[in-house]
């Protein structure tokens, strides 16, 4: 899902115009605050949550 968020960003910026880069430190610092497993788990919970509720026998 963080995937698909990061290549709609990704192309809007691009149809925009050129976009600008951001230097190899920041994207390094923007990947080890975001990559992690708490920010994995966060970002999947409420899609799981919703899926569990929609489907009850999922877990069974």
């Amino acid at each position: 899902m963080s995937m698909e968020r990061c290549c709609q960003a990704q192309l809007m910026a691009e149809a925009s115009g050129s976009p600008i880069l951001i230097s190899h430190d920041t994207a390094v610092k923007t990947r080890n605050f975001i990559a992690n497993d708490v920010a994995a788990w966060a970002s999947y919970q409420p899609a799981f949550d919703m899926i569990v509720k929609k489907e009850p026998d999922l877990l069974d």
